[in-house]
């Protein structure tokens, strides 16, 4: 069950913010069941998310992916195919459309995530996840407990339908949020889906199954391939158990860490020595002016997250975790601001027989 949200902050949130509606996942279960009560109570929402960004995929990526889901995907990552076969069905999609909904983020999101050590040397993180036509994915925002023999191993905030890890926490062990990094080539990306490797937010998923700690983790994060770049946040149980990770397609080129002078990070969607991201610029001009004395989860939502042009009208959900005390809440933010998903896809239209011809290759 989610923790409680403290009654100091409830005030400021009653009528700006809302929790997401949290579901138990049973990884006991079938991989092709595992989702059926989240898809049944939002198939509607998922549907008018399917409604809204299919007829803007370009002609060719969609060909592209439906040969990837029905090759790659299915034979190198059969557990996540039978996931979404499993949802597609239950909701009478097509399952290629389901994975296509499902690579979205591997090529459009942005994002802000901030690390610090507070005054009793506990580590915890706080993020906003930022997208296109936020308003319907608002409507598909979940929180979802990850469940072994019955008990609790991962917890995500995540949207319906989707099967990978954005923001997740391992309760009392360490906590992982996802940036996206722009590599430009979307046509090197989708070779690097052909060669086996995984998205961003599957190769999350299969770092956070398999690592027990924080020091595993970040290793992993540090060495293991992906289909893009990245930015992954964490944040363990120990005073210097936070990071900020830079990721090409082959794994780190960057690692900051916390120390005994560095007491926050802050992560935008650009490099840390690219200094044109102003989100990322006014995030730490007012980390520097709370402090490390005054850093609490809620003051680094209320006083930089919630407030322009950290928070944007794309801001589709912000996640407070802290590992050691095992804490893991999220919040929607009630704006009416609508955008297309048209934007998405405005680079890779010219790609199209780019992105034919790198299947042919």
């Amino acid at each position: 069950m989610k923790n409680a949200v403290p009654f100091f902050l409830i005030s400021f949130l009653v009528c700006v913010f809302a929790n997401t509606e949290a579901f138990d996942v049973n990884l006991d279960a079938p991989a092709i069941h595992r989702y059926d009560e989240i898809v049944k109570k939002y198939y509607p929402q998922i549907k008018a998310v399917h409604d809204e960004v299919m007829p803007k995929v370009p002609g060719a990526l969609k060909i592209f992916l439906e040969m990837i889901y029905h090759t790659v995907t299915k034979m190198a990552f059969r557990e996540f195919a039978e996931e979404i076969h499993g949802m597609a069905a239950t909701m009478k999609l097509k399952e290629e459309d389901l994975f296509i909904l499902n690579c979205v983020y591997e090529l459009r999101a942005l994002c802000t995530s901030l690390v610090a050590r507070d005054a009793q040397n506990k580590v915890i993180m706080a993020r906003n996840m930022d997208f296109g036509f936020q308003d319907l994915l608002k409507k598909v925002q979940i929180t979802t407990v990850y469940k072994k023999g019955g008990k609790e191993i991962i917890r995500c905030s995540t949207l319906a339908g989707f099967v990978g890890f954005m923001t997740c926490m391992k309760p009392k062990a360490y906590a992982v949020a996802l940036n996206s990094r722009r590599l430009l080539s979307e046509v090197e990306t989708m070779k690097n889906f052909l060669l086996g490797r995984p998205p961003v937010t599957w190769m999350i998923r299969n770092i956070v199954s398999a690592s027990s700690t924080y020091q595993e983790a970040l290793q992993l994060f540090i060495k293991t391939k992906s289909i893009s770049g990245s930015y992954i946040t964490l944040v363990g149980t120990e005073p210097y158990d936070g990071a900020v990770v830079t990721r090409g397609r082959d794994g780190a080129v960057d690692v900051r860490l916390l120390n005994q002078t560095i007491w926050y990070l802050a992560q935008g969607n650009t490099d840390p020595w690219n200094k044109t991201d102003e989100r990322t610029n006014k995030a730490n001009e007012w980390m520097q002016l709370m402090g490390q004395s005054k850093v609490t989860l809620t003051k680094m939502a209320e006083e930089i997250l919630w407030k322009p042009p950290v928070l944007q009208i794309y801001t589709v959900v912000t996640v407070l975790m802290g590992p050691s005390d095992n804490y893991f809440t999220d919040f929607i933010p009630k704006s009416e601001a609508k955008s297309s998903a048209a934007h998405l896809w405005e680079d890779t239209e010219q790609n199209n027989t780019s992105l034919l011809n790198a299947y042919l290759i």
